[in-house]
């Protein structure tokens, strides 16, 4: 009998007899064989699904890296596969909704609702303390905050006394606004809060700072000292000179639509929603079929404003021609601060 010469698999000639054992054995090894090709077979196609999820997440990387980049810049530079919106400067594509201290906004309160000054849903347990030119003895201002429907202020109100002050010195603090409920940073910006006299009270102290607070939410305000200019104290002054101000309501829900046209198709996308979302239901569409949130994350933007990233994920072939498209629903007293949105084409 012979046998062949890469696996030794059997080769009758006429006058040999077919032996069952021979046989048996031959197709054993065949079996082994293709079994071990199917095997390997399958680690590579895992190996390469493994290589191509990498490189995915790598091109989804540089493409958040890349829009992050140019997503501040005035005017937006054009270039192939990216889009950019702020609202606030192009309303084109965005309906029902109303311009809110710079940010576009959607939202619902209850009818006939009535606000006084934002003394009356704060609660301040601790004043600033101040002593000249020793930081570390000065302690922060700290307040709780809770308004039972969607609303904002413009500007705090202080008060205070001080003394041996150098007139109008720079006073740099740092405003924090946290949601309590959710453990978010909210509001994150530096005030200078420099004093026109040396020695004395001041009251009636206002500062404009856009502090937004969804209804129900509790909120801890601090204003931590960055340098200590003078000996005193300085307090939150709870007059109606600050009042809580109800924004507009919005009857329908807002809506962006965004139509990017591109000279071939791509093999993926990577779209992001900034803003601030309290109740209420976004839903996000890209050529007419909801997409998952994929991540999202608190950031602060150009404007000291802290908003969530709100990142979607597309994995397969998009047409030249596509569809970006948001609806935010407000139901009972839901709201929306629609900062910007934009994508970027793999």
């Amino acid at each position: 009998m012979n046998y062949t010469a890469n696996y030794h698999l059997p080769q009758w000639d006429e006058t040999d007899r077919i032996m069952r054992t021979d046989f048996n054995r031959m197709c054993a090894d065949m079996e082994a064989g293709m079994t071990l090709n199917a095997q390997a077979a399958q680690t590579a196609c895992q190996i390469s699904d493994d290589l191509d999820q990498k490189t995915l997440k790598r091109l989804r990387r540089l493409a958040y890296n890349h829009y992050s980049t140019v997503q501040d810049m005035d005017p937006f530079p054009w270039q192939a596969g990216v889009f950019h919106q702020n609202p606030a400067k192009d309303k084109s594509g965005v309906t029902n909704a109303s311009l809110l201290n710079g940010v576009y906004y959607a939202g619902k309160n209850p009818a006939g609702t009535m606000l006084g000054s934002i003394g009356s849903y704060m609660q301040q347990s601790a004043r600033m303390t101040l002593v000249k030119n020793d930081l570390a003895a000065c302690t922060a201002l700290q307040a709780d905050i809770c308004v039972p429907v969607n609303a904002y202020v413009n500007r705090i109100g202080l008060s205070g006394n001080i003394r041996g002050n150098v007139p109008n010195t720079p006073f740099p603090v740092r405003l924090t606004l946290t949601n309590l409920d959710t453990g978010e940073v909210e509001a994150s910006r530096l005030l200078d809060i420099a004093q026109s006299i040396g020695d004395g009270s001041t009251s009636n102290d206002f500062r404009d700072c856009f502090l937004a607070f969804y209804a129900g939410q509790h909120y801890r305000l601090q204003m931590e000292p960055l340098a200590a200019v003078f000996t005193g104290d300085m307090s939150i002054q709870a007059t109606g000179n600050q009042a809580v101000v109800l924004p507009a309501n919005s009857t329908a829900p807002i809506s962006a639509v965004h139509t990017m046209r591109e000279h071939e198709e791509s093999s993926g996308g990577l779209l992001i929603v900034r803003g601030l979302i309290h109740s209420g239901t976004l839903t996000v569409s890209w050529d007419g079929r909801p997409v998952p949130l994929h991540a999202t994350r608190m950031v602060q933007i150009s404007d000291g404003r802290m908003v969530r990233e709100m990142a979607y994920y597309r994995n397969e072939t998009i047409p030249a021609e596509t569809e970006f498209s948001l609806q935010f629903n407000p139901g009972e007293h839901g709201s929306f601060l629609f900062y910007d949105w934009g994508a970027v084409l793999l």
